[in-house]
């Protein structure tokens, strides 16, 4: 089956401002009948970031067998972890961490503190790409 899902997230106040992401999921049946679902959330504290990664994971976890997806977003992060395979950089770096945080904090190319603490989500990310 083929799927498109949209995808989009946003913060104001970033790092620690409020936020939310937004994801679309469509698909045809075989009569030829348009599927659509829509996913959405809001938080407190969030990221740009977060919230483009978090609509992607929450889209693909909505997929209830192996499709084939065809992701569409306006954030070169999100692009860039999938098409230049940063997410399997993530995971490695963040199993050196000592400790794993409950939210996933991620950080914009120019920052210092760049990287992923929260393995549970970057493990997420790259199971959702493997199935």
């Amino acid at each position: 089956m083929d799927v498109i899902l949209y995808t989009d997230g946003s913060a104001r106040g970033n790092p620690n401002g409020p936020g939310g992401y937004g994801a679309v999921l469509q698909f045809i049946d075989a009569k030829g009948q348009l599927h659509e679902r829509e996913y959405s959330q809001g938080y407190i504290k969030t990221t740009n970031n977060r919230m483009e990664l978090m609509a992607a994971i929450v889209g693909l976890e909505a997929l209830i067998k192996p499709c084939n997806v065809k992701l569409y977003s306006d954030s070169q992060y999100l692009c860039n972890a999938f098409n230049q395979h940063w997410i399997e950089g993530w995971i490695k770096k963040s199993c050196c961490r000592r400790r794993i945080t409950r939210y996933l904090y991620l950080y914009d190319d120019e920052s210092r503190q760049q990287g992923v603490q929260d393995r549970k989500a970057c493990a997420q990310l790259s199971a959702l790409l493997a199935y």
